[in-house]
């Protein structure tokens, strides 16, 4: 489940950090998410005679991580810009995330993407770090004294990274 709870929390950083109101555009992702997750549920207990799925949630994960990657990317939606007449064409993670009149503002689009860069920046540490860390506990002397400079740089890069996303610049 760690891509549809990084995805709704991304939702709800945009919301609260962009201030974007709930409106329809809230309701239709709220739709879009229950029928991507309820799907691959539903085919992975066909598959499986309708009983408890092994490694349920893995599976859930991958597919879902897969699944919404590629369906919100793909350009169903055209808009003509007043300004300087150039078509362009957008996915659905700007229909659901945004509302009609927020939908093409280049400033909330890009404060979205910092934020979402970090938020996976923020998912990638909370994953790593355990995992290096139980490589430390498993590892001899010589092993653990090379990896204590990784967990410092490791550390260091992400505080920089969330240094950049909360004050626009390091320092």
């Amino acid at each position: 489940m760690i891509s549809v709870n990084s995805h709704t929390n991304i939702d709800s950083i945009i919301h609260t950090d962009l201030s974007v109101p709930f409106g329809r555009h809230t309701f239709a992702l709220f739709l879009f998410l229950i029928f991507t997750i309820s799907l691959p549920v539903l085919l992975f207990r066909l598959a499986w005679g309708n009983r408890l799925v092994p490694f349920l949630q893995l599976g859930l994960s991958v597919v879902l991580a897969i699944s919404l990657a590629a369906l919100v990317k793909i350009p169903f939606f055209k808009r003509r810009d007043e300004r300087d007449g150039r078509v362009e064409r957008y996915g659905l993670d700007r229909m659901l995330n945004f509302p009609k009149s927020m939908r093409h503002d280049p400033r909330i689009r890009a404060e979205a993407e910092r934020l979402l860069n970090f938020n996976h920046a923020s998912v990638g540490f909370a994953l790593l770090y355990p995992l290096l860390g139980g490589v430390f506990f498993q590892a001899e002397v010589v092993l653990q004294a090379c990896l204590i400079p990784v967990f410092f740089s490791f550390r260091v890069c992400y505080e920089f990274a969330s240094d950049a996303v909360i004050t626009q610049h390091f320092g």
